[in-house]
């Protein structure tokens, strides 16, 4: 962190991190509706329903959240809370007789009674009256938990580092296209982790893309078109777009032998995606309060293909961190695959987009 920057440009280096650090989500589950073998998840025999998830959510939200400081007036979330803790409990309830004596009866609610439907009215919710039903059998989905319950460490919240990237990202020949963004944890509070070089290593899973629209009639042609990465440059970024030098990063991959073939099938547009393998990716980053780096990739990707095409419309690029169900992908195309050397590549297994952070002394 420079010594000159101002405070403004401090905060703005901090609004950066906030707007792509992930909150810890309390259930992690990658969706709600379906299970791994991709069949419907069910509750009863019932599909789950975006409703069933909010309503889970609402009732986990007004029994938990935080009490207020007004005094006189519960919240709808205290008042909420305070139908359901008292699920269980006992009370007396003084009644007077006729001849001037009284009988104390012990009530109590049932345990059951947690999961009744409850009015949204009772819980001083505005607008129409609705009802709220506790269902523990739903699963929790999209609950941000941020803070740190009965002062036990969240693990996450102990590295001194962390990132943000998406799946799936095209880099467009020769443009600079973000991968990945590494930045302090703000939520690390231990300052013997921070000020400290880590070396990063990242295993990338790389497609090449190529589509585009025929310019006329189309002229049926046996002959293969193909495109192949000739060339792969990475830089690093700060949080103000300024590219920064601080060590020349490892490259390491074997795709400048491989290419792309493809024969086209008609007129309409066609696409292919082919899954080429993992790069792998290693640099090393100082990380300081309020770190911030994007590392941008450029593939020079050359082109064989002397078809005539619409405007703007061909189009050649790599995909990054592509993903296992847009492997293959192609329309439109009488064939396409992988040559290396002149003749058939051997595919790969594909892998997920992985990163690991090692401490330097």
């Amino acid at each position: 962190m420079s010594t000159s920057e101002t405070f403004c440009e401090l905060i703005a280096r901090r609004r950066v991190i906030l707007n792509n650090r992930n909150a810890p989500i309390r259930l992690e589950i990658d969706n709600p509706y379906t299970n791994v073998d991709g069949s419907t998840k069910k509750i009863n025999d019932v599909d789950i329903t975006p409703y069933m998830l909010n309503e889970r959510r609402k009732a986990e939200i007004l029994q938990y959240n935080q009490t207020s400081t007004v005094h006189g007036k519960l919240t709808r979330a205290q008042q909420y809370k305070q139908t359901m803790t008292n699920v269980g409990r006992t009370s007396n309830k003084v009644v007077d007789n006729l001849d001037g004596t009284t009988t104390t009866f012990g009530i109590s609610t049932c345990l059951s009674d947690l999961y009744l439907p409850t009015s949204s009215g009772a819980a001083g919710i505005p607008g129409p009256s609705f009802n709220i039903q506790y269902r523990p059998e739903v699963p929790l989905y999209g609950y941000a938990m941020n803070t740190q319950q009965l002062g036990l460490a969240n693990t996450s919240s102990m590295d001194a580092w962390d990132y943000n990237t998406g799946t799936n990202i095209q880099a467009i020949n020769n443009e600079w296209t973000t991968l990945v963004r590494i930045f302090h944890n703000i939520d690390n509070i231990d300052s013997e982790q921070v000020n400290k070089d880590f070396t990063f290593t990242m295993d990338v899973p790389i497609g090449l893309y190529v589509s585009g629209d025929i310019l006329g009639d189309f002229v049926p042609d046996t002959a293969s078109n193909h495109i192949f990465i000739s060339d792969i440059a990475v830089q690093t970024i700060n949080h103000a777009g300024t590219a920064v030098v601080i060590e020349t990063p490892s490259v390491s991959h074997s795709f400048n032998d491989i290419s792309m073939n493809y024969i086209i099938q008609n007129a309409l547009n066609y696409t292919a995606i082919q899954y080429m393998g993992k790069l792998q990716l290693t640099i090393t980053l100082p990380i300081q309060t309020l770190s911030y780096y994007e590392i941008q990739l450029k593939f020079d990707i050359t082109t064989q293909d002397n078809n005539a095409y619409e405007t703007d419309s061909y189009v050649s690029a790599v995909y990054m961190n592509l993903t296992d169900n847009n492997v293959g992908l192609s329309t439109n195309l009488q064939s396409v695959g992988l040559v290396s050397s002149s003749s058939t590549y051997d595919t790969p297994s594909h892998i997920d987009f992985t990163i690991a952070g090692t401490a330097q002394d």
